[in-house]
């Protein structure tokens, strides 16, 4: 199996959204925010790759960034413009912090794959620079608006794979793993420890085993999945649904909890769109009961639970167990 930080990620945050992203590969349409992030990364990577440890210019980094501009996305010429001229401020505030200190990075770029618990896991760190003393901070970009508090970026999982491909690949244990928000002009590091990479490895093999229930069980109901069209889609729903001239959102409801939530994303959509109507769906009354921790609570007592999960689920399940 090969995995990558964005699909563990993916995985862990919606396993539906990874089915769909990496086991179906649909297409997404590209957006602002992504060709924005895109430009900025490969201006930057083009002012780090002089031979020299002298900085450009910024009438030169303003130029790498027309050059590598990325133009897929926009709605019109007036929000492409808008967004370069961001990115031209964005790039005048990293230039004034960083041409003083301007040095060879160790690495850039790098695209890697490393073996962990018998998975393939791959990915590219954007640099890797030697810090002045001895020892290597990586550093990643990112072009979110908001700082995110500390303990996030302490467990943030991108930098925790990386920090075990430096391990692997290199040999060494960086000092420092930095997530670099260009939009504000702040770094906020962190470290790892080999404990840190020994959770990581576990993490990683529960993921992989996870996903292949997930094949398993898909294969299982391919029958069914014939008369099932799968889609994705960024934004709005009321603005998906006029795309597909659809008027009807189905949602199923397990929980009362589950009809207070979705009550208000109804309200919320016919707000936007008086069109679209939401039809809840009860759950089967031999499922409303039904719950992940439930159902391992129930096996691991003895239970029988072949009827409230998939078959292939049901025998990795009861191996684990060693049933």
């Amino acid at each position: 199996m090969r995995l990558s930080y964005s699909s563990i990620n993916t995985y862990e945050t919606c396993p539906a959204k990874y089915r769909f992203q990496y086991e179906e590969r649909l297409p997404s349409a590209p957006s602002p925010a992504l060709s924005f992030g895109d430009s900025l990364h490969q201006a930057l990577y083009r002012f780090h790759s002089r031979p020299v440890p002298v900085a450009p210019p910024l009438e030169e980094l303003l130029e790498m960034l027309d050059a590598v501009w990325v133009a897929d996305g926009y709605v019109n010429v007036s929000e492409e413009q808008a967004y370069l001229e961001h990115g031209r401020q964005v790039l005048e505030l990293y230039h004034r912090d960083n041409a003083a200190r301007y040095a060879i990075p160790a690495a850039m770029e790098f695209r890697f794959q490393i073996e962990v618990e018998g998975v393939q896991v791959s990915g590219v760190i954007d640099r890797m620079d030697r810090i002045p003393g001895g020892g290597y901070e990586i550093v990643d970009y990112k072009t979110n608006r908001r700082l995110p508090p500390q303990h996030r970026v302490d467990e943030d999982l991108q930098l925790s794979v990386y920090y075990l491909a430096a391990r692997q690949i290199w040999g060494i244990e960086p000092e420092r793993l930095t997530l670099y928000y260009l939009l504000p002009g702040q770094r906020m590091s962190t470290v790892r420890s080999p404990a840190d990479a020994d959770v990581l490895r576990r993490r990683i093999a529960t993921v992989a085993e996870r996903i292949e229930m997930i094949r398993e069980a898909v294969d299982e109901a391919t029958e069914e999945r014939a008369r099932v069209e799968v889609d994705t889609f960024q934004g709005l729903l009321v603005d998906y649904c006029a795309k597909k001239n659809a008027r009807i959102v189905l949602r199923g409801l397990r929980a009362v909890a589950d009809f207070e939530y979705e009550l208000q994303m109804a309200n919320m959509n016919r707000h936007l769109d008086t069109r679209v109507e939401t039809v809840f769906l009860m759950a089967n009354d031999a499922y409303f009961y039904v719950s992940s921790n439930l159902v391992k609570e129930a096996a691991t007592l003895g239970g029988n639970v072949d009827r409230l999960v998939p078959a292939s689920v049901a025998r990795r399940l009861y191996t684990k167990l060693g049933r």
